[in-house]
């Protein structure tokens, strides 16, 4: 006799259903899921028992009755302990809530619809040839477990518990009893919830096995809560609590409890033959997952455990096929009994790929994944040392050195939607629940086949997508790589504000204390800021060579003070050629005066190479023009000189504006369209359709000139409208400019004046004091000044930030 496990969770939700198990067809343990797992044969339920009246174990009780009372031939008897059918009459059945069905009779008119009979612990109720027992939990509320007879062989369900060394002895002194189904609901690290709800854990329920004087007992777990459940599995399986062929229950599980447990082997696997439906389910519900793991790593993951779980095999491993299509490259492997869980990509250990062909350019076949990899066929193998048509020499030294017996396997390709195989999934030693080594069937062949074909085409949609988001990163390194061929120092500029910019977000992921403590970043969050920072200068394509390289005030396609240059030879050509003149009157009127006009000409020439000079220094941009050399300029602007028969002034067109530049190289106008960049690089980025996990990059990008008080451009945005990563762009950007030393007209900026600047900023309201003082006291300033700034810049900071 089999019994069926109606619901396994400790709650009720569209994945899991509560507490409810068939003990035979017209008996059952609680009401938690007993519509959606017996439909009409609800009709034959004649006995339940209920362990307590929490909800999750009763919610079915009332629509039994209702929704099958045409059928039903006999009362419903409904067992609980005496203050739990008080419950159920007060504030169930009690025609507030629902119909007292205790005092409505069936279609005959003669027996009443429902019976609710008191048990008390201890009590014994015989129903045909099984006996069941009522025995004590310990949970917040009157509870019951029951143990169930057949003849010789017992079973115990625990009902809700927390300890309960009662049960533990009640088992070591009944040797009739050879399984327990016993409640763990939440993961071991939610003890203090487990403990005021007098529920178990994984490590509590390890605590109370402890006291188990037997090693014969065979251990299934059920009642977890369905948000826990991964949790509680991963710390099961650490344990040896299934030892004997137990599990976690799950909704749909048929298990054999009434049978010797070394008798048990004999029996064919129940468990694995009544899941046709669930594994079709599973198979949607594993295919919706895969469609959407955008992480290839974590996909291959996913495709091997779930291959494990389709098959009940103990190892799998995955190979892609490689590029070349030359061998199958290792991926995957997992081998539950060796707790082996190995990954190409986080592994220093990894299996060897496998050449699809020799030497002599023969294939080979005596490599079974590469036979099934090349013949894009399915290989079933009872056992691998008793076949001589593949070379299993590498699985019998594995076995050798790791003590594993490698026996049955399963090898499918995966094919993608050209029938091109794109890899193979290898499968080893099929378990049955009482941990015996099974063949692989074709059920488990079409199975896995099922699964592959959806793995072949999430591992494509995979590869396509990341191929075209890295095309889409490619093609942003490309802009970048164009603008540092425009201009070298945008180029540097943009290189240094993308190490920035990654320094700080890894910085403040890290972070375990201060106002960044509780900030975590993903891996894809960071490569969107570091792909703002590549992306945030974009604009400058638009802006002219000439003004984005401008070194000096006069330059536009050529510094334009060779022009002026050339004006001054001109006007000491002229100077030569008057005093010339002058010297050869002298002489023809016999005037000694010749030193006296040499000195002149000399005392000319030399205010000429004044001014040159001062011209020259004036085209270099400073940190400020004084008023008295905008005047001296404006003076020399007056000057004149005869070309062509004209009068000609000295300083023509906008070289005057232009020399007079107060701060830097760049006139107003000039300025403004440097300026316009920012505009140019939303346009530029609104017009791009980004990638999702790219999708806050160009809003990252376009903000690096904002500043927190709105005084910034182009948008004008404030603090309330800049997130923490546009402030990290700002300041990323700001710092860079600071530290470069890229400006011909002044020396770099020491730290310590990068510093003062920076706390100005602040105080001005301009930038986030937070991040500028977490940028310093982090220590990732000193990081990026070994590799970036000279040493000369790298002085120590006496740190002061408000």
């Amino acid at each position: 006799m089999m019994i069926k496990v109606l619901g396994a969770a400790g709650s009720y939700s569209h994945e899991s259903k509560a507490t409810s198990f068939l003990i035979k067809n017209d008996v059952a343990i609680d009401a938690g899921n007993l519509i959606q797992g017996m439909g009409e044969k609800c009709c034959e339920l004649e006995h339940i028992f209920i362990s307590h009246a929490h909800f999750d174990h009763i919610v079915d009780l009332p629509f039994v009755i209702e929704s099958y009372i045409e059928c039903r031939e006999k009362p419903l008897k409904v067992y609980a302990l005496s203050e739990n059918i008080d419950r159920l009459k007060k504030y169930l059945f009690n025609w507030s809530i629902w119909p007292d069905f205790t005092t409505i009779t069936g279609k005959d008119d003669t027996d009443v619809l429902l019976q609710l009979i008191p048990v008390a612990y201890g009590e014994t109720v015989h129903i045909d040839d099984i006996d069941i027992t009522i025995i004590k939990s310990n949970h917040t509320v009157p509870t019951c477990g029951f143990k169930i007879q057949k003849n010789d062989q017992a079973f115990i369900i625990s009902g809700d518990t927390y300890i309960n060394d009662a049960l533990i002895d009640q088992i070591n002194n009944d040797t009739s009893i050879s399984s327990l189904l016993i409640d763990v609901s939440f993961s071991s690290d939610k003890g203090e919830l487990a403990n005021k709800s007098k529920h178990l854990t994984p490590k509590l329920l390890e605590e109370m096995l402890r006291h188990l004087n037997r090693n014969d007992i065979t251990i299934y777990t059920y009642h977890q809560k369905p948000f826990f459940r991964e949790k509680i599995d991963r710390e099961l399986s650490a344990m040896n609590i299934f030892k004997n062929g137990g599990k976690r229950l799950e909704t749909g599980d048929v298990i054999d409890l009434f049978t010797p447990i070394y008798k048990r082997q004999n029996i064919k696997n129940f468990e694995l033959e009544n899941q046709g439906k669930e594994h079709l389910i599973n198979l949607f519900k594993i295919a919706q997952k895969m469609q959407t793991e955008m992480d290839l790593s974590v996909l291959l993951e996913m495709i091997v455990e779930q291959a494990k779980i389709f098959t009940h095999a103990d190892a799998a491993t995955l190979y892609l096929l490689s590029d070349d299509k030359k061998e199958l490259v290792f991926k995957v492997s997992h081998n539950d009994t060796l707790n082996i869980h190995i990954d190409s990509l986080h592994s220093d250990v990894k299996w060897p790929n496998l050449p699809l062909y020799l030497d002599n350019l023969q294939p080979n076949t005596k490599m079974v994944s590469v036979l099934s990899a090349l013949n894009k066929e399915s290989i079933i193998i009872s056992d691998v040392y008793n076949t001589s048509t593949f070379d299993f020499s590498g699985a019998r030294q594995f076995d050798k050195t790791t003590g594993y017996r490698s026996k049955s396997m399963l090898v499918v390709p995966l094919l993608n939607h050209e029938n091109e195989t794109i890899g193979v999934l290898q499968l080893i030693n099929k378990n049955n629940a009482y941990g015996d080594i099974l063949p692989f069937d074709p059920f488990d062949e079409e199975s896995t086949k099922a699964l592959a074909s959806q793995a072949s085409v999430a591992i494509v949609n995979n590869r396509l997508i990341n191929e075209l988001e890295e095309s889409f990163e490619l093609f942003i390194a490309t802009i970048a790589k164009a603008i540092n061929t425009r201009s070298y120092h945008t180029g540097e500029h943009v290189r240094k504000v993308s190490i920035i910019a990654n320094m700080i977000a890894k910085g403040i992921h890290e972070s375990d204390k201060g106002p960044y403590k509780d900030i975590y970043y993903t891996d894809e969050d960071i490569n969107q800021i570091y792909m703002a920072a590549l992306i945030h200068d974009v604009g400058k394509i638009a802006t002219p060579e000439h003004i984005m390289e401008k070194g000096k005030k006069l330059e536009t396609i050529f510094d334009r003070i060779a022009l002026i240059d050339e004006r001054i030879e001109i006007l000491k050509r002229d100077i030569k050629i008057k005093y010339l003149e002058k010297e050869l009157k002298a002489l023809k009127n016999q005037e000694d005066i010749q030193e006296e006009l040499q000195r002149e000409e000399q005392k000319e020439l030399s205010n000429l190479d004044d001014i040159k000079i001062f011209l020259h220094e004036s085209n270099v941009g400073g940190e400020y023009l004084e008023d008295k050399k905008v005047s001296k300029l404006e003076e020399i602007s007056k000057k004149t000189y005869k070309f062509d028969g004209k009068n000609v002034q000295f300083l023509r067109g906008d070289e005057l504006p232009n020399l007079s530049i107060r701060r830097g190289t760049l006139n107003d106008e000039e300025r403004d369209i440097i300026y316009n960049h920012a505009n140019v690089t939303v346009e530029l980025l609104n017009a791009i359709k980004f990638p999702k996990r790219l999708k806050k990059s160009p809003d990252i990008a376009s903000k690096h000139h904002e500043k927190l008080d709105g005084t910034g451009y182009p948008r004008q945005l404030n603090a309330e409208q800049l997130t923490l990563e546009d402030r990290i762009m700002i300041m990323a950007d700001m710092f860079e400019a600071l530290s470069t030393s890229n400006r011909s007209y002044r020396s770099a900026n020491s730290m310590t004046e990068i510093a003062a600047i920076l706390q100005n900023f602040i105080d001005k309201g301009h930038m986030d004091g937070d991040l500028v003082k977490f940028f310093f006291e982090s220590g990732i300033y000193r990081e990026y000044a070994k590799s970036e700034l000279s040493p000369e810049q790298q002085d120590i900071v006496k740190l002061n930030f408000n």
